[in-house]
């Protein structure tokens, strides 16, 4: 998003943002089912979304009558057509561009050879890209790029092995070339993220991705959010190139089983209290005793 917008954004409360990600995600919702969904007044929800109407984020839609009487609803939408984002994806070999609006529909597309793996020769073919798109630039919001290896701030590619990058400040470039805010990310995290919100893993708060390609890609999605943890290889995602992987038992603890009955599977009977007169059941792992009779102490 062009500056405005995207600090008026981030100033909002986070109530205010969840509600603007749950109508973009979901689609159109009525004021009283947005403020069912989120526990509020109807008073408290028409202050946390006028930001959001007055920014041309959300716009009200047609009214719909319901079987309850009352006022039609007026429901609230995002205007995802004022709104146009560039989402590029690099390979060792190839640039796929796509102008999208806010929810992801696809508007238009390109794709690239990569004749120099440069990364000031890729900033410059992502900026052709753009631009050959000719969107309206009042429209264009910003510039999302993915590529297999490691982002750091999802700014700066600290690895790309498939186009030899190691410490990049990418998405820098990427602004100076296009004037556009930039981010940049791992695919497989990109993918997980499209699927979460736009696609076929929409609706679940608990999910896992695999790809394989040239390598093996894994991401974990948890309560609704996407795991980043500095101990995985890439921040919550990994890519890893596999032709052979070895691995060895681990060593298993010596256990003393129970003494048990190898017919029943049960464990040996025990002695009841010692105040009773008791026989044990006839088993074949516990020799058969007479009867006593135990006096109680």
């Amino acid at each position: 998003m062009p500056a405005g917008p995207k600090v008026a954004l981030d100033a909002m409360p986070r109530t205010a943002r969840a509600i603007l990600r749950r109508i973009l995600v979901h689609g159109e919702a009525s004021r009283t089912e947005l403020a069912s969904t989120y526990e509020l007044t109807l008073a408290s929800l028409t202050r946390l979304t006028k930001p959001l109407v007055d920014e041309g984020l959300v716009a009200e839609g047609s009214a719909r009558r319901t079987a309850h009487q009352g006022r039609p609803r007026l429901p609230l939408d995002v205007r995802a057509g004022d709104h146009l984002v560039v989402g590029v994806k690099l390979t060792g070999r190839d640039l796929f561009a796509v102008l999208t609006d806010l929810r992801a529909t696809v508007l238009a597309e390109r794709q690239v050879a990569l004749t120099d793996t440069e990364p000031a020769a890729v900033v410059r073919e992502i900026g052709a890209a753009v631009r050959g798109f000719g969107a309206d630039p009042g429209a264009l919001r910003g510039i999302g790029v993915s590529l297999g290896g490691h982002a750091r701030d999802r700014a700066t590619v600290v690895r790309g092995p498939f186009l030899g990058w190691e410490d990049v400040d990418l998405a820098p470039m990427l602004t100076r070339e296009t004037g556009l805010p930039a981010v940049v990310d791992n695919d497989v995290v990109a993918l997980t993220e499209a699927l979460h919100w736009f696609g076929s893993a929409r609706g679940r708060s608990s999910f896992a991705v695999v790809t394989i390609g040239a390598g093996i890609g894994y991401a974990l999605v948890v309560h609704d959010r996407i795991v980043r943890s500095a101990a995985a290889d890439l921040g919550g995602s990994a890519t890893t190139s596999w032709t052979r992987v070895v691995r060895s038992s681990p060593a298993r603890r010596e256990v003393q089983p129970r003494r048990t009955c190898p017919r029943r599977r049960s464990p040996a009977p025990r002695p009841r209290s010692p105040a009773r007169t008791w026989t044990p059941t006839r088993c074949c792992a516990v020799p058969r005793r007479a009867t006593r009779r135990v006096s109680p102490s």
